[in-house]
């Protein structure tokens, strides 16, 4: 899951791939980073 994300693979996709039922369970795994959020941002 860490690589998938690291890779630019979204949220939605990897709970999708992992079954989970929420995104609780990814929380643990997955941070989001401060350069993702400015560069998401950004994009819009």
């Amino acid at each position: 899951m860490i690589k998938l994300h690291q890779n630019g693979t979204d949220l939605y996709t990897i709970k999708q791939i992992t079954g989970d039922q929420d995104f609780k369970f990814l929380k643990r795994y997955v941070e989001i980073d401060s350069d993702r959020v400015r560069r998401a941002i950004n994009a819009l």
